[in-house]
């Protein structure tokens, strides 16, 4: 029986007992929200270090719809929002890096798996992205309504967020022209 030279149409392209996954450079809309993330992420960790000390020991994290505080919280709960940002970060990396972990909702074959495998690189990368700077926008108010000024900072997180999703619709349409 002769063996067919073929590879087989699914995601694991396996020769030799070896798993082969097609090689996808980063691009530079990737490179860029990397570098922001990992911005976000330092300044998820510097701004409430640097805001722990002058805190009162209790803070308010939630409000009623008439803005009153509903739930307080100790101070330190500010630094699990850092190592929550660290963590979402590298699992996020992570799997950029080995995109044949994701699951797409269609089936892979030799003709689309590299365009696939870069819009499910891209997506983690701005997911990523959007992670941070909402983690950094949940410090910020943190800290800023324990002096009463979270409500009119509230927008320009708000807006950054959008300013994000548009960032990430531009660039997934470079990439696919």
């Amino acid at each position: 029986m002769r063996k067919s030279s073929k590879k087989p149409k699914s995601v694991t392209f396996i020769e030799d007992g070896k798993l082969l996954v097609p090689h996808i450079p980063s691009n530079f809309f990737e490179k860029v929200t990397g570098i922001i993330s990992g911005g976000f992420t330092m300044a998820n960790w510097i701004y409430p270090l640097i805001s722990l000390r002058h805190l009162p020991s209790i803070l308010p994290v939630a409000f009623d719809l008439q803005g009153q505080v509903k739930f307080t919280a100790t101070k330190y709960l500010l630094l699990y929002i850092p190592l929550l940002s660290t963590l979402s970060m590298l699992r996020d990396a992570h799997l950029a890096s080995y995109p044949e972990k994701l699951s797409y909702p269609f089936k892979l074959h030799h003709g689309n798996v590299k365009q696939v495998y870069s819009f499910g690189k891209i997506f983690l990368r701005v997911r990523c992205l959007i992670s941070q700077l909402i983690l950094f926008g949940v410090s910020y108010c943190l800290v800023e309504s324990s002096s009463g000024g979270a409500s009119s900072n509230l927008s320009v997180v708000k807006k950054s967020i959008l300013g994000l999703i548009v960032l990430a619709l531009v660039g997934s349409f470079s990439v696919s022209s």
